[in-house]
C-alpha cells in the first residue's frame, strides 16, 4: 500500500507542476495570441475584398493601353473600307475635269461615336427608337443580318457623315449602277449602293464588324454655302445618335467622353472626324448650345431656319449655288474576336473568307428596293426622328430649373486611412 501511495505521489508532482499557474497564463496568452491572429487576417480580407471591388470598378472605367492601341488600327480598317473616287474611278483631284465629279462621289466622315451594349439583341437590335435599332436602319440592313440579330456584349459604332450625290437626270439613268462612268445614284440610294456593301465585306466581318446600315438618313436639294458657314460644314438639324460610349474610356488629348480611345487626332484617325465629335450625351452640337443644336439654330427651328438665311435680296438669292446634300448615320456592330475564333493560316483565313461571301450571295434573295417614293418615306422617318429628339430636349431643357453659380471646389478631403 505504501508503495502504491509512493508512486501516486510521484505521479502527482509531475501533474502539479503543468497546473501552475504561469503554465495557464502561458496556454491563455497563446489562444489571445491566436484569437487576435485570426482577426487581424479577417481584416485583412476584408479590406483585400473592398480593395479589389474598388480596383475592379475602376478597371470597368478604364480603357488599357492595349485597348488603346486597337483602336487606331480599327480606324484605319474602316476607313479603307469605305469609297473613294480617287482610288474607286482613278480620279485625279488635280485634274479640273474631273473637279466636278470628285465633289459628288466623295464621302465626308464629320464623327464617328462608339455606344457600347452589354446585349446587342435586347439593346440595339430589337429596341425601340432612338436608344434601339431605328426602322429605317433594320430596312435598310442586309438580309442576312436582319434574319439574325447580333447577340453578347459589344460596340454599336456610329458614323456621321454626309455627301453631295445628287439625283440621276435622264443621261445618267442610262448608264449602269456598277459602271464607273456613272456618277450620280441618289441621296440615300449613294449610300445603299457605293457605301454599305464596302462595309458588308467578307473581310470586315472577319474582323467582327457586322450588322452596318444607314439609321437616319435626311436629304438637303437646296444646300448652300449659306447654310455651311452657319453651321460649320455640319448638319444642320438633330442627329438621333445613341448614347456615349459605355463603359467610359480613358480621357486622352483631345478627346473627349464618349469618343473611341484614342481618336483625339491620333494617326490613323479618318481626316474631318475631329471636327465633329462633340461633348453631351452623343447629339451633334456646338459649345454653349443644347446637345444636338447647330450653330446659327434656335430650339425647335429646322434646317435652314438658321439667323440670317432667307433674308437675301432676290437678285443675291438666284446667285446661290445649290447642291443636294445628305447628312446620314451608319450604324454598324464591332466585337473583336476571340483569339481561338481568328484563322491561323492563310489557307484558313481564305477559307473563311469564302464561307463568308457565300452566306451574303445565299442571303440576297430579295434585295432591298430603293424607289423615288421610299426615299422620301426614308427623309420623312429621318425627320420625324429628329424632330421627336428634339422636342424631347426641349422639353427637358424647360424642365430643368438654371443652376446657380458655384464657387470653384475646395480641395478634396483626406484620403482615409489605410485599413489594418
Amino acid at each position: 500500500m505504501l508503495g502504491f501511495s509512493a508512486l501516486f505521489l510521484g505521479d502527482y508532482r509531475v501533474l502539479a507542476k503543468v497546473n501552475t499557474q504561469p503554465f495557464t497564463d502561458a496556454v491563455a496568452q497563446a489562444k489571445s495570441t491566436t484569437t487576435k491572429g485570426a482577426g487581424f487576417a479577417s481584416e485583412f480580407d476584408a479590406a483585400k475584398a473592398e480593395w479589389k471591388a474598388k480596383f475592379d470598378e475602376g478597371d470597368k472605367l478604364v480603357a488599357g493601353t492595349t485597348d488603346r492601341a486597337k483602336w487606331p488600327d480599327f480606324l484605319k480598317i474602316v476607313n479603307d473600307h469605305l469609297p473613294d473616287p480617287v482610288r474607286d474611278y482613278k480620279l485625279d483631284p488635280n485634274k479640273p475635269s474631273d473637279e466636278s465629279r470628285l465633289d459628288r462621289l466623295r464621302v465626308h466622315i464629320d464623327a464617328i461615336k462608339p455606344a457600347w451594349r452589354e446585349d446587342l439583341d435586347t439593346e440595339w437590335f430589337n429596341a425601340p427608337a432612338p436608344t434601339g435599332l431605328t426602322k429605317v436602319g433594320k430596312d435598310m440592313m442586309h438580309q442576312l443580318d436582319r434574319a439574325k440579330p447580333p447577340t453578347g456584349p459589344g460596340w454599336v459604332i456610329q458614323v456621321i457623315g454626309h455627301h453631295y450625290n445628287p439625283y440621276p437626270d435622264a443621261k445618267e439613268l442610262k448608264i449602269p449602277e456598277n459602271s464607273l462612268l456613272r456618277t450620280d445614284h441618289g441621296p440615300v440610294l449613294f449610300i445603299i449602293k457605293k457605301i454599305l456593301p464596302k462595309l458588308n465585306a467578307a473581310d470586315l466581318r472577319l474582323y467582327g464588324i457586322h450588322h452596318p446600315t444607314v439609321a437616319w438618313a435626311l436629304p438637303d436639294p437646296e444646300w448652300t454655302n449659306e447654310k455651311a458657314s452657319m453651321t460649320n460644314g455640319l448638319a444642320s438639324t438633330t442627329i438621333p445618335i445613341l448614347d456615349r460610349a459605355k463603359p467610359a474610356v480613358t480621357a486622352t488629348a483631345g478627346g473627349e467622353g464618349g469618343m473611341m480611345p484614342g481618336m483625339g487626332g491620333m494617326p490613323g484617325m479618318m481626316p474631318g472626324m475631329e471636327g465633329g465629335m462633340s461633348s453631351g450625351r452623343g447629339m451633334m452640337g456646338g459649345e454653349g448650345m443644347m446637345p444636338g443644336m447647330m450653330p446659327g439654330m434656335m430650339p425647335g427651328m429646322m434646317p435652314g431656319m438658321g439667323s440670317g438665311y432667307g433674308g437675301m435680296a432676290g437678285q443675291e438669292a438666284k446667285k446661290l449655288v445649290k447642291h443636294t446634300r445628305t447628312d446620314f448615320l451608319l450604324q454598324f456592330v464591332w466585337q473583336e474576336p476571340k483569339p481561338e475564333d481568328k484563322p491561323k493560316t492563310p489557307e484558313e483565313r481564305v477559307t473563311k473568307l469564302q464561307e463568308i461571301n457565300k452566306s451574303l450571295l445565299e442571303a440576297e434573295t430579295n434585295k432591298t428596293m430603293i424607289t423615288a417614293d421610299r426615299e422620301k418615306e426614308i427623309a420623312k422617318e429621318s425627320l420625324k426622328q429628329s424632330q421627336e429628339v428634339q422636342k424631347a430636349m426641349i422639353q427637358g431643357a424647360a424642365a430643368t430649373p438654371a443652376t446657380p453659380a458655384t464657387a470653384a471646389p475646395t480641395a478634396p478631403a483626406a484620403a482615409p486611412a489605410t485599413p489594418k
